[in-house]
């Protein structure tokens, strides 16, 4: 694993000309990759939450950063059981 995640991945996707998605789940935050990585066409990756206002947040961050389009993943009304997940307390979605 990179310690710099998703924004070696964003600058090296900048380098070889092709797009470069943002999962919500990114390690790193959206501005954060964007500075990184100025010149990468990116697009932003999120789910449509169930706190509606959070799922704009989450967009409007990405525009203002200067994300170019949106992947909406609507698919995941609910997630399997990850032992490893329960196990560390982890939850990823708010």
């Amino acid at each position: 694993v990179d310690d710099e995640g998703e924004c070696a991945t964003a600058r090296a996707c900048g380098r070889a000309g092709v797009l470069f998605g943002l999962s919500q789940h990114a390690t790193v935050c959206i501005e954060d990759v964007a500075a990184a990585a100025p010149g990468a066409h990116r697009w932003f990756q999120s789910y449509l939450l169930k706190d509606r206002a959070a799922t704009l947040d989450l967009v409007r961050r990405a525009v203002a950063a200067g994300y170019r389009g949106v992947f909406l993943t609507v698919d995941s009304v609910r997630f399997g059981f990850r032992e490893v997940d329960a196990r560390n307390n982890f939850c990823a979605l708010p």
